[in-house]
C-alpha cells in the first residue's frame, strides 16, 4: 500500500485478512498533520 493514512491501513488490514503480505509505505510519520484528511475541511463524518 502505498499511503499510510485512513483509507491505506483499511485497505491493508483488508488484504491481510484475505492472506496477503502487506507493506504499506507512507511518505512522512505515521499520525502527521500532513495527510489528506487532515485539516477542518477535509475531517471525514461519517
Amino acid at each position: 500500500m502505498i499511503g499510510g493514512g485512513p483509507v491505506g491501513l483499511a485497505s491493508a488490514w483488508h488484504a491481510v485478512r484475505r492472506g496477503q503480505r502487506v507493506a504499506v509505505f507512507e511518505q512522512f510519520a505515521f499520525g502527521n498533520e500532513q495527510c489528506g484528511t487532515s485539516g477542518a475541511e477535509r475531517h471525514w463524518r461519517l
